[in-house]
Parts: C-alpha cells; sequence; structure tokens
C-alpha cells in the first residue's frame, strides 16, 4: 500500500470501531425512537442497528473506491495487485462484515442495492431494508429522515477520507475529522461518537425543522 492508502486504512479502522460502539447503537435507536415509525420499530434493536451498520459500512466502501482503487486502468493492467491493495485497505470493514450476524448476506443486499441506483443509492437502500427486514411499509417522512441522516453521513466521511488521503501524501489535510465532528449533539448533550446522530431528523417530523445536506448522486 502506499502511504495514503495506509492514512485511508488507518482512518475506516477508527470509523469501524465507532460504528461497533455502544454509544453508536444508544444514538442509533434514539433516533429510531425520535422517529417512532411503526414499520421501523417492528424489528428488534439488535437487528436494526446491524441493517444500519451495513449500510453505513456502503458508505466507507464508496470513499475507498473513489480513494484508492486507481480506476478501471488500474484494475486491469495488474488484477492481482489491485485486488490485493483493496483488500488491505478494506480489511477493517470486511472485519466489522464478519462481526455482524449473517454479514455477509446483508454486505452482499446493500452493495446491490447500491449499485442498482447510482443517483439515489441511499434510498434504494433504505427500500431494500424495508422490503428484507421490516413487517410494513416506513412513512415516506420517515424514508426521508434516514435519508438525510445517511447522506450527512456520507459527506462527512468523504471530508474525513479524503483528509486521510492528503495527510498519506504529505499535504496539509488539517485536523482529522470524524462523522462526529460535523458539529451535532447527542441527545446527552455530547457530542456524538461517529455516527452523525442527528435527533434533529426526528425533531424535523414533528416540526418541520432542520434541513440536512443530502448530495444529489448519493
Amino acid at each position: 500500500m502506499t502511504s495514503s492508502e495506509k492514512e485511508v486504512r488507518d482512518w475506516f479502522a477508527r470509523e469501524v470501531e465507532k460504528l461497533e460502539s455502544e454509544d453508536c447503537k444508544l444514538d442509533w435507536l434514539t433516533l429510531r425512537e425520535a422517529i417512532n415509525d411503526k414499520a421501523l420499530m417492528s424489528i428488534t434493536d439488535d437487528l436494526f442497528v446491524a441493517h444500519l451498520k451495513i449500510m453505513y459500512l456502503q458508505l466507507l466502501r464508496k470513499c475507498s473506491t473513489k480513494l484508492c482503487s486507481g480506476g478501471l486502468e488500474a484494475m486491469m493492467r495488474d488484477p492481482e495487485s489491485y485486488m490485493a491493495r483493496m483488500d488491505a485497505v478494506n480489511e477493517p470493514m470486511s472485519i466489522l462484515i464478519g462481526r455482524v450476524y449473517n454479514g455477509e448476506y446483508l454486505n452482499n443486499l446493500y452493495s446491490d442495492a447500491w449499485g442498482s441506483s447510482p443517483n439515489n443509492a441511499v434510498k434504494a437502500m433504505l427500500f431494500c431494508f424495508q422490503t428484507t427486514a421490516l413487517s410494513g411499509r416506513m412513512a415516506e417522512q420517515t424514508i426521508e429522515a434516514l435519508n438525510r441522516q445517511i447522506c450527512a453521513a456520507f459527506v462527512a466521511y468523504e471530508t474525513a477520507s479524503i483528509e486521510a488521503h492528503n495527510k498519506g501524501k504529505g499535504g496539509n489535510g488539517g485536523k482529522q475529522r470524524s462523522v462526529g465532528d460535523a458539529g451535532h449533539r447527542s441527545p446527552s448533550g455530547t457530542p456524538g461518537n461517529g455516527c452523525l446522530i442527528l435527533i434533529v431528523a426526528g425533531v424535523a417530523l414533528l416540526g418541520g425543522i432542520g434541513h440536512l445536506l443530502c448530495m444529489s448522486n448519493v
């Protein structure tokens, strides 16, 4: 791996650790409770968290592909070296998949959903989540709230992964960010632990407030 790829891999490892934390789990469950959608509440806490972990993993994988793959040319030039390098960069994410119940199945499920809709990948994952895990249909406002939540996380991931990549090249990446550095607060009033848990998304359903950045190609 290059020094840039190593920096990105180390950043992935830190973000995966946050996704596995109890604080992250609590934030996700608090958000679900704030949204209070009947279909969303129809599954167990552990199953809900498992699906979100793997959905967030797709965001990290997108950052990996964008920064470290070298594109189709690199893959065609030396497929074996390409795969070995990408496996090394993505190792923290592969470890997480192994720790999640039915992780390989969920990863394939959400990877396929992401690829099925390049212009609206997050919503494609949410619709996949709805049809495979829930006992009913989520309200449209619930889908929109979760979409804003995950899109905002992706924006934060992209920014932080680019900073890590630049740091590896010797550039001035500045303070290394994580998703939890986006300036939002968890319900306890302390900074969230890397999951960008936007309780404002749940509040927005009731009060019509809280606009989150969502990239049109996510």
